[in-house]
């Protein structure tokens, strides 16, 4: 063993973790403390620097068989929620990468770059099994019942067997006659809200009050918790919270849970 100022093996540190006496900090917490203290003093009384994250990380990724369709298809350019993955391994393989940025991502393009939604994020909602997120829409006239009989032909036409969906572009063309509801706290707009990006759910709105002017409204909904009373919160946010993204572009609603 090198002789340093100073001097610990792994059989000591393993002793001191299971004996509970082991002083832990983090990487960041480190960078502090040898500023304060300097590294002799650190290295005498620290025993563990962890380096652990639940970032993305370099190199890492993930190999997906989407299945064939009939006929047989090959894949040579394949997005994953906007997300851009290689399809040069087989004819129904691809490769995401974790760190791989959104297509339209303006990354250090707008210093610094904020690289909000990613491969690693792709990759964290099919594990977690999340499904899309669903928006309500009401025929007001014939004309929007028409739409709405097209849109529902979009969910399946030409899947291939996918998840059932339908694009922005999609609706902004189907949009006439039709009212558009959030969808709840499931909604695209309060996924946003409770995973932390309200200015997603306000960017998602103006898309949608675009489309859909003076026809569009934001769902509120209080449901029962643990104790019988109404939750405070809908979605991680509080009510007023999202009146105020709401009021930008939309109506608000009140309404209950979908069948």
């Amino acid at each position: 063993m090198k002789k340093f100022a100073i001097n610990k093996t792994y059989q000591e540190i393993n002793e001191k973790i299971q004996a509970g006496d082991a002083v832990v900090v983090t990487a960041e917490e480190m960078i502090g403390l040898v500023k304060d203290e300097g590294p002799v003093d650190v290295a005498r009384h620290v025993d563990v620097v962890t380096t652990g994250t639940f970032a993305p990380m370099c190199s890492s990724g993930a190999f997906i068989n989407f299945g064939h369709a009939t006929p047989g298809i090959k894949a040579s350019k394949v997005w994953l929620n906007n997300v851009s993955a290689y399809g040069g391994i087989a004819a129904v393989d691809c490769y995401i990468g974790a760190t791989e940025p959104c297509e339209d991502d303006p990354l250090n393009k707008v210093y610094p770059g904020e690289f909000t939604y990613g491969g690693g994020h792709v990759i964290h909602d099919l594990v977690a099994g999340k499904t899309p997120a669903p928006l309500v829409f009401l025929a007001q006239n014939e004309a929007g019942y028409l739409n709405l009989l097209k849109l529902n032909s979009f969910l399946y036409l030409d899947k291939q067997g996918a998840q059932p969906e339908v694009t922005m572009e999609q609706l902004v063309s189907h949009a006439e006659g039709l009212i558009c509801l959030t969808g709840g706290p499931e909604g695209p707009v309060a996924r946003h809200l409770r995973e932390g990006h309200p200015e997603r759910a306000e960017a998602l709105l103006r898309d949608l009050s675009a489309a859909f002017p003076t026809r569009l409204y934001v769902e509120l909904q209080r449901h029962p918790g643990a104790n019988g009373l109404p939750e405070a919160t809908v979605s991680g946010m509080d009510h007023k919270d999202i009146a105020e993204i709401a009021m930008v572009t939309a109506g608000l609603i009140c309404s209950n849970e979908y069948p």
